[in-house]
C-alpha cells in the first residue's frame, strides 16, 4: 500500500484506481485526464480490471464512484476530462480464434474480452448503448457541471466489417468542473471538435492514448506547474505529455507490466529535462 505521506509526483502507482485515489489529499489535483477501459471490449490482463463488469449498470456505478473521488481530490478551480467509448448490444459474435473469442459487444481488436453470449438484458441486439451519454447525465445528476462534450474525430479510423450501419469515426471526451469558476486556457484550443488521426505511441499497449489529443486537454485545463492525474494511465503517455508541457503528473495503473513500462518512459523524460 502507498503511504500518502511519501506519495511522489511524476510517478505511476500500481493498484486499483479507487484505492490509490483514496490516498491522494483533498483539493490537490489541478486536472484529471483519463480514459477508463471501455465496457467489455478489451482484456488488459489483470484480476479486478475495470470494463469486465457483467452489466453496464455495474460499469457505470464504478465510474460514478471514480468521479466521486475526483470531486474530493480536485482543486476548486480544477477540471476533469474523461474519454468514454460506446458499444452495441450483441449476443455473441463470430469467433476469431483462441485470442479473440466471441464478443458480447462485437468488438474485434487485440486484447478483446470474450463474451458470455447473454446479450444485454432488456435491450435488443444491435442497439447502440449510449454509454457516454448515460455516464455524462449521471455525472450531472451527481452535481458535476458538464461544460463540453468534445468530439474526437478520427479521420483514419479503421473501416468496420458491419454492413448495416456507418463506421464509427468519433469518440466523446467530456469536460467537467465542480465549480462555476475554474482554470481554463482557451488560447490553446478553439473548438469542441478535435480532428486528430489515430497514431501509435511506440509501445505494445493495446489501447495507447493519443499524444496530441491529451495535449489539448492538459494545456487548456491545467496551469503550468500544476498536477495532472490519470487513473488508467497504461503506458504513461499522459505523464509524458504532462512533463513536455511543463506540468507534473500522478498515474495509476492496474497492470504491473504497464506500470513498469510507464515509469521507465517517464524517468527517461525526466532525465532528458535534467540534461537540458
Amino acid at each position: 500500500m502507498v503511504d500518502i505521506l511519501i506519495m511522489d509526483i511524476n510517478k505511476v502507482y500500481h493498484g486499483d484506481c479507487i484505492e490509490i485515489m483514496k490516498l491522494i489529499p483533498n483539493n490537490s489535483i489541478d486536472c484529471v485526464v483519463t480514459s477508463p477501459p471501455y465496457w467489455l471490449q478489451r482484456d488488459y490482463g489483470w484480476t479486478g480490471q475495470w470494463g469486465q463488469e457483467e452489466t453496464f449498470e455495474e460499469y457505470l456505478s464504478n465510474l460514478f464512484n471514480m468521479m466521486q473521488e475526483c470531486k474530493r481530490i480536485l482543486k476548486k478551480d480544477g477540471l476533469v476530462f474523461v474519454n468514454i467509448g460506446d458499444g452495441y448490444a450483441r449476443t455473441g459474435g463470430k469467433s476469431l480464434g483462441k485470442k479473440q473469442p466471441k464478443a458480447l459487444l462485437g468488438a474485434t481488436k487485440k486484447g478483446i474480452r470474450g463474451g458470455n453470449n447473454k446479450g444485454v438484458k432488456g435491450i435488443k441486439d444491435k442497439t447502440l448503448l449510449q454509454l457516454p451519454y448515460r455516464f455524462s447525465i449521471g455525472c450531472i445528476d451527481r452535481g458535476w457541471i458538464l461544460r463540453n462534450n468534445i468530439i474526437w474525430y478520427k479521420r483514419n479510423a479503421m473501416p468496420e466489417s458491419v454492413k448495416d450501419r456507418f463506421t464509427k469515426t468519433h469518440e466523446n471526451i467530456f469536460m467537467f468542473s465542480k465549480n462555476q469558476k475554474y482554470f481554463f486556457d482557451k488560447d490553446f484550443v478553439c473548438g469542441d471538435v478535435w480532428d486528430i488521426p489515430l497514431s501509435p505511441n511506440g509501445t505494445n499497449h493495446v489501447a495507447a492514448y493519443n499524444k496530441t489529443l491529451i495535449g489539448k486537454a492538459i494545456a487548456s485545463g491545467c496551469p503550468k506547474g500544476g498536477v495532472v492525474l490519470d487513473m488508467f494511465c497504461g503506458s504513461g503517455t499522459t505523464g509524458l505529455r504532462s512533463l513536455e508541457l511543463g506540468r507534473n503528473f500522478i498515474g495509476i495503473e492496474g497492470n504491473k507490466k504497464y506500470v513498469e513500462m510507464a515509469n521507465d518512459r517517464i524517468q527517461k523524460q525526466l532525465n532528458q529535462k535534467t540534461l537540458f
